[in-house]
């Protein structure tokens, strides 16, 4: 083997070696995100309360969720929503009707809620806007949930 097809074959195993670091980071992360936060055990019922809410990409209450999966009782749901909720996998939003709306937490968004059709949009509102707010300046923000409540032009 030359020196020069060795070098390549090296460099292609340190850019394996990275990629499977990489994934394997990300694999594990995944793995303790789902798994718990706070030492919560995933049974086989709350996985599948969680995987509804994967799944159906959008806001659910309870009993829709209950709809999804009819083996699990409504009491194992809010408790399972109320763990998740803790260990930050599940955010609720309180719906204009005043019924508890949850939702998978996959990345940063806020809502727009019209108080007169009831319905509820995702919008992204930049960070940097919220750091003129000067009592946010020196304070530590773990979690910030936007919520505009207004009646649309429809």
């Amino acid at each position: 083997m030359t020196p020069a097809l060795w070098q390549k074959k090296q460099e292609e195993c340190i850019k394996a070696y990275r990629f499977v670091t990489i994934i394997s980071r990300y694999l594990y992360l995944v793995y303790y995100k789902c798994k718990s936060f706070a030492n919560m055990k995933l049974t086989p019922k709350r996985g599948k309360v969680l995987d509804v809410l994967k799944k159906q990409k959008r806001m659910l209450t309870a009993q829709e969720i209950k709809a999804y999966t009819p083996n699990i009782d409504l009491t194992t749901i809010y408790r399972s929503l109320e763990l998740f909720q803790k260990d930050g996998l599940v955010r609720e939003v309180i719906l204009p009707t005043k019924e508890s709306a949850y939702e998978y937490v996959s990345d940063v968004h806020d809502h727009v809620v019209c108080n007169s059709c009831k319905q509820i949009k995702h919008v992204r509102i930049e960070r940097k806007y919220l750091n003129s707010i000067p009592e946010l300046k020196h304070f530590d923000a773990q979690s910030i949930e936007v919520t505009v409540r207004g009646n649309c032009k429809q």
